[in-house]
């Protein structure tokens, strides 16, 4: 039996909170015009919406283009002036606070250049925001702001001041996992008809609906039952998108009521996926027969607004395991009656901080709400155990995690003419199969993704498909090194987190386990399951070739791996580094080069190992001696700048002798003539890297730290510093001093 005061349940809010400020408060003190120099911030100009895409487009400089795929908030100054004024020198939280007229969340999906312009084409932006913009207007963009108020509401909610009979007995309840034992029910239409008969006197209702089983279906069927009985209904949810895909599902019945739908944060895409979906006024108040469809957030701030009795006659919970007990006082709160549609086996609710468990013992309790409370509360309980999504194969490995209950009437099924079609690196029966990848050389991972992809898209370049990590880190590394090459295809392969798809259905999916220093993470149950249950035909589970000796798996998790094809070794094709953008099918993946490569007769440099990418990091010294040192490496070899570097050579414009001082205007001109001509990129340090001992601010060890994030690709820092020479041979990092290199020029 697990219980938590208020106090606790509120400090761990409030732990929420200051993690994410600390994350985020060095970004807020930093001055616009350092945000921009590090790409971090950007100014854009409103052009105009794509109407063929819905989406709407910003022009940048060449220079300055943010990066697809990475949520931001864009924001319109209140006047132009705030932009010619003093605004670079504004502290980004001052600008946030005093000169913001309006804002809305987005991000960037493709990259076009259109008569001299590099445009970016924008999702989610709101339609109230949109509707304030004016072509050639300058808009702010920030890296997306934490949902600090959602937990500021769950808060409120948790003192309970309106002393809500409802509210106070979750928050004070003792709560155990002893007794989540749901009914099975095959065809989710026969809970409608026993909703209809008795199931409505009941106050709470809890729904188990595992992958692929109907969940949004049968809420959409709930819904038309609910508003023929003239019921006014909020449905509330962690992911937008599943808000979507549940409006398309009950606009597709014939006896929809269409004039009814609202929707919070209504984007301009959403507006036109859904056409009879209405925006939710500022002035929205529950009627009789009326649909809200909103976020966790939205529905928490509705909850604090002075409401002392429900005011909904029934609140629909979707993805139900992704709430904390706030949330669930909150649903309390709101209505009448509160229906739980989730998966007690699917994601729980992100945590931020380190610890909690330092706040009490008892703390799962805040970490898997929804599967206590699903436990513990006197309801009915029903699962849906028809999947609609699984191959018997993909449902038979599924099972793994439901005792056995799940049974597919999938239309992809074994013998499906795509199974017959696809490599075999796929399970040609459906499901998932395994693909160890040495971790040491993710290039060959990144080659193998753009390959399968391109071999997918050519079987149909309909399909649409995933690339997950379970870490933020693993994401960035697949965007930064996939996204650029997959062009006009950038919409159509999603790279996310899995924490950021549950409710996800693709046609094949990619799981990257990078472990990021913790495997374990990776092969969490919850996490996995997710993982593994977004395609309709196939999921290729990417290791690491180390975990063939020590398993960082165990128990179900570890059955359900024993069920996957372990796949042949397959040749990767050598394709383009983009992706075919016709999508026409080729008589062959591989390219015959009828040259001859002289490399291969070339005394092999010291510092180059033949498996790995080889990336150059030039320390400051080196450009101070050797003002030209870019043009003197093979254009084969990329060149990672630390922006340290940068910043150091800047510096030393004024500071060194006239021989110096000619150096390095030498030395930042070749770079920015070098910049266009071949592939240079800028990284920013993470002293994260770091070991604890060094000190986080040296110039040598953030140049060092620009290695660290390329361990794997054999990083090569050129410089004469044995200071860092030293440390970097103690990290593992391969160095070379300029003598060395200038000296196998010469040999050469």
């Amino acid at each position: 039996m697990k219980r938590l005061t208020k106090e606790q349940q509120i400090k761990f809010y409030e732990e929420e909170i200051k993690k994410i400020l600390y994350d985020y408060k060095a970004y807020l003190d930093s001055k616009c015009i350092d945000l921009i120099n590090k790409n971090e911030l950007h100014v854009g100009s409103f052009e105009y919406i794509d109407e063929v895409r819905n989406q709407v487009v910003f022009s940048f400089p060449k220079e300055k283009l943010p990066k697809t795929k990475i949520p931001l908030t864009a924001t319109r100054p209140k006047s132009t002036d705030v932009l010619a004024s003093n605004f670079y020198d504004f502290n980004y939280s001052l600008y946030r606070k005093n000169y913001v007229a309006t804002f809305s969340e987005c991000y960037g999906v493709y990259y076009h250049e259109q008569e001299g312009k590099f445009n970016i084409g924008f999702n989610n932006c709101d339609l109230e925001f949109l509707n304030s913009l004016s072509k050639g207007d300058k808009i702010v963009f920030g890296i997306s702001e934490p949902p600090l108020k959602y937990y500021f509401n769950l808060i409120q909610i948790t003192k309970n001041d309106v002393k809500s009979e409802m509210v106070g007995e979750i928050l004070n309840g003792t709560f155990h996992l002893n007794d989540f034992k749901p009914v099975h029910i095959d065809d989710s239409l026969d809970l409608i008809a026993k909703y209809k008969s008795d199931l409505k006197n009941n106050n709470t209702l809890i729904i188990q609906g595992p992958p692929g089983t109907g969940k949004t279906f049968f809420i959409s069927r709930l819904l038309e039952v609910l508003n023929k009985e003239n019921k006014s209904i909020l449905v509330g949810t962690l992911a937008n998108r599943s808000l979507i895909e549940l409006a398309k599902k009950y606009f597709k019945l014939a006896t929809a009521n269409k004039m009814v739908v609202y929707k919070s944060n209504l984007t301009l895409e959403e507006s036109k996926e859904v056409k009879s979906l209405k925006p939710m006024p500022k002035d929205f108040l529950p009627a009789a027969g009326s649909i809200l469809l909103t976020s966790f957030y939205k529905m928490s701030s509705i909850a604090v607004e002075n409401i002392s009795s429900p005011v909904y006659d029934y609140i629909i919970i979707e993805e139900a395991s992704q709430c904390f007990l706030g949330t669930i006082a909150a649903a309390k709160l709101l209505g009448k009656k509160v229906i739980l549609v989730g998966d007690p086996i699917q994601l729980h609710p992100v945590v931020n901080q380190d610890n909690p468990e330092n706040i009490s013992p008892n703390i799962d309790l805040m970490l898997e709400s929804f599967t206590y409370y699903a436990s513990t509360i006197n309801c009915p309980k029903y699962r849906f155990t028809t999947t609609y999504r699984f191959s018997e194969n993909s449902c038979y490995q599924t099972n793994t995690f439901y005792e056995n209950s799940l049974k597919s009437k999938s239309e992809i099924q074994q013998g499906n003419e795509i199974f017959s079609r696809i490599p075999n690196i796929y399970n040609n029966k459906g499901g998932c199969s395994l693909f160890y990848y040495d971790s040491t050389n993710l290039k060959s991972i990144y080659d193998l993704l753009l390959g399968q992809i391109n071999v997918l898209l050519q079987i149909n370049p309909k399909f649409e498909i995933a690339i997950l990590s379970s870490t933020k880190k693993g994401v960035k590394l697949l965007r930064d090194n996939l996204l650029h090459k997959l062009k006009d295809k950038q919409d159509q392969i999603l790279i996310n987190t899995v924490d950021s798809v549950q409710g996800l259905t693709i046609d094949f999916c990619f799981y990257f386990g990078y472990s990021d220093g913790s495997p374990a993470f990776s092969f969490k149950l919850n996490r996995f399951n997710v993982a593994t249950s977004r395609a309709r035909f196939c999921t290729l589970i990417l290791l690491d070739e180390v975990y063939k000796v020590v398993k960082p798996y165990k128990g179900f998790v570890a059955e359900f791996i024993s069920k996957c094809d372990l796949n042949h070794v397959i040749e990767i094709p050598v394709l383009d580094e983009s992706i075919n953008e016709s999508n026409q099918p080729k008589s062959t993946g591989l390219k015959i080069i009828d040259k001859i490569d002289l490399s291969k007769f070339e005394k092999p440099k010291k510092e180059i190992k033949k498996d790995k990418e080889n990336l150059y990091i030039i320390d400051t010294n080196v450009f101070v001696d050797n003002p030209d040192i870019i043009s003197k490496i093979d254009k084969k070899y990329d060149v990672v700048l630390s922006a340290k570097v940068i910043d150091e050579l800047d510096n030393l414009k004024s500071k060194l002798n006239n021989e110096g001082k000619i150096n390095v205007q030498k030395a930042l001109k070749s770079l920015n003539n070098n910049m266009e001509l071949r592939n240079i990129r800028m990284e920013m340090s993470d002293s994260t890297l770091l070991p604890n001992d060094f000190n986080k601010r040296s110039p040598d060890n953030l140049i060092l730290s620009v290695a660290l994030k390329f361990k794997s690709a054999n990083p090569i820092i050129l410089t004469s510093d044995n200071g860092l020479q030293l440390k970097a041979k103690g990290m593992k990092i391969t160095t070379i001093t300029l003598k060395e290199f200038l000296n196998q020029l010469k040999r050469k």
